[in-house]
């Protein structure tokens, strides 16, 4: 372990310096990191409804993230910048037994060009990438994903009709007879209402595989896996400041047979539907930030309580109380309803103080001191309980086992720069 370590940072050094002698560098990331303890003795806990997709993330962030970016400009040509950009990621979840370190992995190295004349304007690229990643901030999640290694055109330009791009993108690392292709299409920058846009996605899926032949005294075949093909369908509008002076972000999306690495798992159909909404307050140096989200799932796999449903309704205040100094509080409410069995409702209060570089809500570096409070009923707890692995829904299980509350206290870095 400690060899790959020591090699993976010879490497970063190695680019660091060698992209150092590059015309133009932009030096740009994110962290966050944090620790705390929970009501019931012993380290942060952080409360996931099971069935649900996503947490409500203030006060409730159970992970470390430091991924800092490296893009050099190393040539020009025909009025095109070529450039490279690497991303390395460090990540560790709590709770994950078999890696008590931080986990570094190259997010991302590809190379671009933009603008290409040629390609209407858009911009080429090729390489290991971060595509897509529609995100929604309270829960941190990303609603259409396609990271992997592949080549594509994006943001070619369609006059009123927006701009279109293209990608072949997969992941090598998987077994050699198997291969899952990704061709992920997207228009976006529609023009609709006054000050609104609207953004199409439609990826397909595919798996290439064959049987792998084990030569020698006696040789074996082993079949392919055999992967049915998947694809996704969202549609995405945006307005600016038409409701309460804020931006709004209306979601709809459908997939089936998407694997992990693109918002899966592999076995399930998903329909869902979401709205999010900012609304600026200046008098009282207030953001209100909420977003709500239905989701229906269908596991593909299952005979029995094959079906369920889940909602979540959150609600995230953030205000300047003078100078640097803000006030943060988040409210949410999940349901999960599977078919069979009976509801699970989990709700999170969250109060944080915070100081940070600036008097926007978004400001970054953020330094927060927080207290998180959640309920939840029986069918949840027992939920909890049947949980394996690690990660929050996990963790709820082993402290509060028998109960059907609790708390957690503790600290968190969140930057970006």
């Amino acid at each position: 372990m400690m060899k790959r370590k020591q090699q993976l940072a010879l490497i970063m050094g190695c680019l660091v310096f060698g992209l150092a002698g590059a015309a133009d560098i932009d030096f740009s990331g994110y962290a966050r990191l944090g620790t705390g303890t929970n009501s019931q003795g012993g380290q942060q806990v952080c409360f996931k409804l099971p069935g649900a997709d996503k947490a409500w993330r203030l006060g409730n962030e159970c992970s470390y993230l430091i991924q800092p970016t490296i893009r050099a400009k190393v040539g020009e040509f025909q009025g095109a910048q070529w450039g490279v950009q690497v991303t390395p990621r460090a990540f560790h979840e709590y709770g994950d037994g078999n890696n008590d370190q931080l986990n570094a992995s190259f997010g991302e190295m590809y190379a671009f060009a933009s603008p290409v004349a040629e390609l209407g304007g858009g911009r080429v690229w090729a390489g290991r990438r971060f595509y897509n990643g529609l995100n929604l901030n309270l829960t941190d999640q990303d609603v259409e994903t396609n990271d992997g290694d592949g080549a594509g055109i994006e943001d070619i330009a369609l006059g009123v009709y927006g701009k279109f791009s293209v990608a072949v993108i997969s992941n090598p690392r998987t077994a050699v007879n198997s291969n899952r292709i990704a061709l992920p299409l997207r228009v976006t920058n529609i023009p609709t209402f006054k000050n609104g846009e609207l953004s199409v996605y439609l990826t397909h899926y595919k798996t290439s595989a064959s049987n792998a032949i084990t030569t020698g005294a006696n040789p074996t075949v082993t079949p392919a896996v055999q992967e049915a093909d998947g694809h996704s369908l969202g549609v995405y509008q945006n307005f600016k400041g038409m409701v309460f002076g804020g931006d709004t972000l209306l979601g709809v999306r459908q997939d089936r047979a998407v694997a992990a690495n693109e918002g899966g798992p592999l076995n399930f159909e998903n329909l869902r539907a979401f709205v999010q909404q900012t609304m600026p307050i200046p008098s009282w140096n207030t953001t209100l930030e909420g977003l709500a989200q239905w989701r229906d799932q269908t596991d593909l796999s299952a005979a029995t309580n094959a079906k369920s449903t889940w909602v979540g309704v959150g609600l995230r205040s953030d205000t300047r109380i003078k100078g640097p100094l803000r006030l943060l509080l988040e409210v949410s409410n999940d349901r999960v309803n599977p078919e069979g069995g009976d509801m699970r409702s989990l709700t999170k209060f969250t109060i944080a103080g915070a100081i940070s570089a600036g008097a926007d809500a978004g400001s970054r570096p953020t330094i927060r001191v927080f207290y998180t409070h959640a309920n939840w009923n029986e069918a949840a707890r027992q939920a909890f309980l049947s949980q394996n692995g690690y990660g929050p829904d996990m963790r709820v299980g082993q402290v509060f086992g028998d109960s059907r509350s609790g708390s957690s206290a503790g600290i968190q870095l969140e930057a970006n720069w």
